[in-house]
């Protein structure tokens, strides 16, 4: 995991695949979002995603859906 502020945004990178895989499952990923990983946390409100075609997205953590990308 890598923490640290870039501009105003605190973020944290999840570096790992198994650390990535791991919070993929714990926040509900597979059934709310499928084909998209949890990459990492913007502050505490939003996820940064990552889909199968290596695109980045950032989405409010509440509620999880995929109408928010």
């Amino acid at each position: 995991m890598i923490e640290g502020w870039y501009n105003d945004d605190y973020l944290v990178l999840f570096d790992d695949p198994e650390e990535i895989n791991r919070m993929t499952e714990l926040y509900g990923f597979s059934d709310n979002l499928p084909g998209y990983v949890a990459v990492g946390l913007k502050g505490w409100d939003d996820f940064i995603v990552r889909d199968d075609k290596q695109h980045h997205f950032t989405l409010p953590a509440t509620p999880l859906a995929a109408k928010y990308l």
